[in-house]
Formats: C-alpha cells, structure tokens, sequence
C-alpha cells in the first residue's frame, strides 16, 4: 500500500509504539503517514487491511453459521408447533361434530311427546289420573288409623 507523504491514514495500534516522537499505548487510535505506516506495520504494531479482513471473514463466517443453526431449530419447532396445531384442529373438530349430535339429540327429545302416564296430579287437567285415585287413597288411611292409636283414641265407630 503505497501512500503518499501528504496523505495521512488514521489506524489503531496492535501494540505500544513510538508515534510523532511520544509512545502511544496498544489500542491507541493515531493519524499517520504512509511512511509511518509501513515502519509501523513492519514492527507488527499495526494489521494490515488483509489481515483484519481475515478476522472479519472469519467472524462473518462464525455468525452466519450460528444464525444457520438458530434458524434450523426455530424451523424444528415451527414444524413441531404445527403439528400440535393440526392435532387440536382435529380435536376441535372431533368435539364440535359431538356437540352437534348431543344437540341435536336433545331437540329431538324435547320435541317428542311422552308416552308415560303421570303418577301425580296434571297441572294441565287440574286432576290426577282415576286409576292412581285408590291407592293414595288406601296408603292415606293406615298412618291415619296409627296416629289415633298412638294418641290413645279409638278408630271404631259406636
């Protein structure tokens, strides 16, 4: 690299080095000629460009190939997560079709007349059944006929 005297390069030292007649510590940012340059990189206090475009080569290169690894399982879950998704879809599916029919088979219920005959009183009639008129009649009469006995009395007619 070969610049001229007047054109200046400002550069970051690798090492301690001895710049403008004072040393300037590694890390030091200084302004140079290309004459400077050339003694400073020939002490190895300064990389060359191609030596720093190694390392970012190499540091481009590293995080490409962990980018790759992230986006490979970020991948491996995305396809994971989509299965699962599959599965409740299905799932979903599966219980909106059973509620459906538990539905439908409560309306079909509720709209059917029964055939049983009602053991209590009809509301809509206002009477119970004549057949069922007997027996509560007859169940009716015995704690009756006990309850006079505990209290002493008699059920006998005189």
């Amino acid at each position: 690299m070969d610049t001229p005297e007047t054109d200046q390069v400002t550069v970051t030292l690798s090492g301690p080095a001895k710049v403008d007649g004072k040393v300037k510590p590694a890390g030091a940012t200084v302004t140079v000629t290309g004459t400077l340059l050339a003694h400073l990189k020939q002490a190895g206090v300064v990389k060359a460009v191609t030596e720093l475009g190694e390392e970012v080569k190499g540091f481009v290169e590293k995080t490409i190939e962990n980018l790759r690894e992230e986006l490979e399982a970020a991948v491996a879950r995305a396809e994971k997560a989509e299965g699962a998704l599959a599965d409740l879809s299905q799932a979903h599916d599966e219980v909106t079709t059973q509620v459906a029919d538990l539905q439908a088979q409560l309306a079909a219920a509720t709209t059917t007349p029964t055939t049983e005959t009602p053991t209590a009183t009809d509301p809509a009639q206002g009477k119970a059944p004549a057949a069922s008129n007997e027996a509560p009649a007859k169940t009716a009469a015995k704690p009756a006929a006990k309850t006079a006995k505990a209290s002493g009395g008699s059920t006998k007619k005189s």
